[in-house]
């Protein structure tokens, strides 16, 4: 299941819905995402840990980022790279980092960046969604947790 936060500015029109983690599409949205990888969409060095490693895993939730230069907000996949602890192949054909992360080490972070400008992105968590600071005129946004979806 996934939930969705709400960003509104007070003083200026911005106002937007983040929807986080998977829901219940993650084994479709598993084989897309490592679709894409294979087709070297997210970086050469994503594409050939996946073809180097039986147990290469993605993480595909949904996160919120925010460029600290410019400050566009975006949603996107987080990508950060797992494998399994043995090595040997994911047995569900997806992995859920909330459920499976008992049989997995950390690779390395996947560095998001900024559609705007090209910088490099943060991932931010409840705590900094609350001081996010509008893209548009750049006061502190509101953020509420609005919704839960599937």
């Amino acid at each position: 299941m996934g939930s969705g936060i709400e960003l509104k500015c007070p003083k200026c029109s911005f106002h937007k819905e983040y929807y986080l983690g998977s829901g219940m599409l993650l084994p479709e949205t598993y084989a897309e995402v490592v679709s894409k990888i294979k087709d070297c969409e997210y970086g050469s060095e994503w594409r050939d840990y996946f073809k180097t490693h039986a147990g290469a895993a993605v993480d595909v939730d949904k996160e919120v980022y925010h460029c600290p230069l410019c400050n566009a907000i975006v949603e996107d996949f987080n990508l950060d790279l797992y494998n399994t602890i043995n090595g040997a192949p994911i047995i569900d054909n997806y992995f859920d980092p909330g459920i499976d992360h008992r049989g997995y080490k950390f690779v390395k972070h996947y560095a998001h960046l900024c559609p705007i400008c090209d910088g490099p992105m943060e991932k931010t968590n409840k705590d900094s969604q609350k001081s996010l600071p509008c893209p548009r005129c750049g006061t502190t946004l509101i953020c509420s947790p609005s919704f839960i979806w599937d």
